[in-house]
C-alpha cells in the first residue's frame, strides 16, 4: 500500500499491479528470446557445410524444384538469403526488446524511489501534524487554565465589589442620616427665625427686620473674600497698614536691584518705583485666604504671611540696559548737541490674573470670585485684557471733540481723545488703580497723571491745572484726581485722555478710549 503525497490517501495495489505488468512483459520477452534462439540455431545449422544441413538444403532445393516445376536452383538461394535477413531482423528486435526491458526496469526502480520518497514525506507531514496537534492541545490547556484563573479573579472582584457596595451603602445611610438631621436643624432654626421675624413685623418692628437682614448680609460679605477691603482691624493692624509694611520690603528689594547696576549714566525703574498691582495682589490673596478657611479681612499673623507670600509670588524683578541719546546745550554758543548715554533699567514684573489663577490652581468658581473682588476694589471698574466698557467718562461735564483718534482732521497723529471743558472742570479716574506717574512740568502734556489698572492697562490725563493725587496712591473709579486746565502744548482748555494696553509711560501702545468707556 502506498500513499498519495498530495492528498495523503492510501493508493492500494499500485506497486503490485505495476510489478505484475512488468512480469508479464518479461515473460513475453523471454518467449520472443527463445524463438529467436531457435531461429538462430537453424540459421547456423543451415550455414554449416559439415553438418547434415547441406543435404537438407539440397533436399529442400530438390523439393522446391519439384514443387515449382520450372524453378531453378537460384530460387533456393534467394530463399536462404531471405531467411538470413529474417534472422537478422529477429536479432535486432531482440536487442530492442532487451533495451525496452532495461528501460522498464529503470522506470520501476525510479517509481520505487519516488514512492519511497513520497512515503517519507507523508510520514514527515504526519509527524508535523502530530506535533501541531500536540501544541494545539497544550494551548487549549493553557487557555482553559487562564480562563479558569480569570473566572476566579472575576469572582473575587465581584465579591470585593459587593462588599464595597455594602460598605458604601452603609456610609451613604450614615451620611443621609446626618444630612437629614442637619436639614431638620436648619429648618427648625429657619422656622424659629421666620416666626420671630413674623412676630416683629406683626408688632410693627419691620425696620428691625430690615436692619437684621442687612447685618446678616454684611457679616456674610465681610467673612468672605469679598470683604477683604472692608478695613477690619486686627490687633491694631488693617489691610492698609500691612500694605505699607510690605511696600517697605518692596523698596528694600528694589534698592538692592538698583545697587546691582553699576557703571551706568542713569538708572530707571519701570513701570514705577511703587507696587502698581496691589488690587490684583490683594484679590488673589483674598481667594487663597477663603480657600484656606481664613477670613480675608482679618490681618492675623497667618493672613499677613499669606499676603506676603502672594505678593512675592506675583512680583519679580529683572534688569537690563539701553543705549540712549541725551540732548545737551552749550552754554557759550547756545547750540544743542546729542550725546550717547547708557541707562540701567530695573523692570518690576507682575503676574496677570490668568497666570496667578494657573499658579494657584484656581477653579472656575475661584476665578469668578476673583473678578468680583476686583470689581469691588475698583468700585465696579475692574479692567480686563480688552475693551469691555468698564471705564467711565473721566470728564462728564465736558464734550468729546469728535473724530480726532488716531489722527487730527489736519492729518497729524493723535494718541488719545480730547474733551473740551473749561479750566477747573473736575477730572475723575476712569477706573480704579494705582497712580504710577505724575508730572507738572512737561512741555507737551503739561500737568498729567498716569494710572495703572492691572493687566498692563493704563490711562493718562493731560493738560490739567491742578493734580490732586501722588505717586503710589490707590484710587477708585469715579474718584476725583485733578482739575482740568490748559497747561503744556494746547490750543485751548481741554482734557487729553489716553488708554494704553500692554504699555506704560515708557512703552506706548495706545487704543481708542471710546472703545473702553461704557
Amino acid at each position: 500500500m502506498s500513499r498519495d503525497i498530495k492528498t495523503r490517501t492510501s493508493q492500494k495495489g499500485t506497486i503490485k499491479t505495476l510489478k505484475h505488468s512488468v512480469k508479464t512483459f518479461d515473460n513475453s520477452i523471454r518467449s520472443a528470446g527463445n524463438l529467436i534462439k531457435d531461429s538462430t540455431q537453424q540459421v547456423a545449422a543451415a550455414s554449416d557445410p559439415s553438418s547434415g544441413s547441406a543435404d537438407m538444403i539440397q533436399g529442400f532445393e530438390t523439393r522446391t524444384a519439384g514443387f515449382a516445376g520450372r524453378k531453378t536452383a537460384g530460387g533456393a538461394s534467394r530463399l536462404v538469403r531471405g531467411s538470413l535477413r529474417e534472422a537478422i531482423h529477429v536479432k535486432q528486435r531482440t536487442a530492442a526488446a532487451k533495451d525496452s526491458i532495461k528501460a522498464a526496469r529503470q522506470s520501476i526502480k525510479t517509481a520505487k524511489q519516488t514512492a519511497k520518497a513520497g512515503i517519507k514525506q507523508v510520514k514527515g507531514s504526519i509527524k508535523t501534524a502530530r506535533a501541531s496537534i500536540k501544541a494545539a492541545k497544550a494551548t487549549i490547556k493553557t487557555a482553559k487554565n487562564t480562563a479558569k484563573a480569570a473566572q476566579k479573579a472575576a469572582q473575587a472582584s465581584i465579591r470585593a465589589t459587593q462588599i464595597s457596595i455594602r460598605v458604601a451603602i452603609q456610609a451613604a445611610r450614615v451620611t443621609i442620616q446626618a444630612v437629614i438631621a442637619a436639614v431638620k436643624a436648619t429648618v427648625q432654626a429657619t422656622a424659629a427665625l421666620i416666626k420671630g421675624i413674623g412676630a416683629l413685623i406683626a408688632s410693627g418692628g419691620w425696620i428691625v427686620v430690615v436692619v437684621l437682614v442687612a447685618v446678616i448680609l454684611i457679616v456674610i460679605i465681610v467673612c468672605s473674600a469679598l470683604g477683604v477691603f472692608s478695613g477690619e482691624e486686627t490687633d491694631g493692624k488693617t489691610l492698609q497698614t500691612v500694605q505699607q509694611e510690605l511696600n517697605e520690603e518692596f523698596q528694600e528689594e528694589l534698592q538692592k536691584q538698583k545697587d546691582s547696576l553699576t557703571g551706568y549714566d542713569e538708572i530707571e525703574v519701570r513701570p514705577a518705583e511703587v507696587i502698581t498691582e496691589w488690587n490684583n495682589i490683594v484679590a488673589v490673596y483674598s481667594v487663597r485666604a477663603q480657600n484656606a478657611g481664613f477670613v480675608a479681612a482679618e490681618m492675623s499673623e497667618e493672613n499677613i504671611s499669606l499676603l506676603r507670600e502672594t505678593m512675592w509670588d506675583m512680583v519679580t524683578f529683572s534688569t537690563s540696559s539701553e543705549a540712549v541719546t541725551v540732548p545737551e546745550s552749550d552754554e557759550e554758543t547756545g547750540s544743542e548737541e546729542e550725546s550717547a548715554a547708557t541707562v540701567g533699567v530695573v523692570t518690576v514684573n507682575y503676574l496677570t490674573m490668568d497666570e496667578a489663577a494657573q499658579l494657584y490652581d484656581f477653579t472656575e468658581d475661584d476665578q469668578e470670585l476673583l473678578v468680583m473682588v476686583l470689581q469691588m476694589s475698583t468700585g465696579g471698574g475692574y479692567i480686563g485684557g480688552s475693551g469691555n466698557g468698564m471705564m467711565i467718562n473721566p470728564c462728564p461735564d465736558g464734550t468729546f471733540n469728535g473724530n480726532d483718534y488716531p489722527y487730527y482732521p489736519s492729518g497729524g497723529y493723535h494718541a488719545g481723545r480730547d474733551i473740551a471743558c473749561p479750566i477747573g472742570t473736575p477730572v475723575y479716574a476712569a477706573a480704579g488703580g494705582t497712580v504710577i506717574h505724575i508730572n507738572d512740568q512737561a512741555d507737551t502734556y503739561g500737568n498729567h497723571i498716569m494710572i495703572a489698572h492691572g493687566n498692563e492697562v493704563y490711562t493718562l490725563y493731560a493738560h490739567c491745572s491742578e493734580l490732586l493725587v501722588s505717586v503710589g496712591d490707590e484710587v477708585v473709579q469715579g474718584q476725583q484726581i485733578a482739575w482740568s486746565g490748559n497747561t503744556g502744548n494746547t490750543t485751548g482748555p481741554h482734557l487729553h485722555f489716553e488708554v494704553r494696553v500692554g504699555g506704560s509711560q515708557y512703552r506706548v501702545n495706545n487704543v481708542d478710549p471710546l472703545e473702553w468707556i461704557g
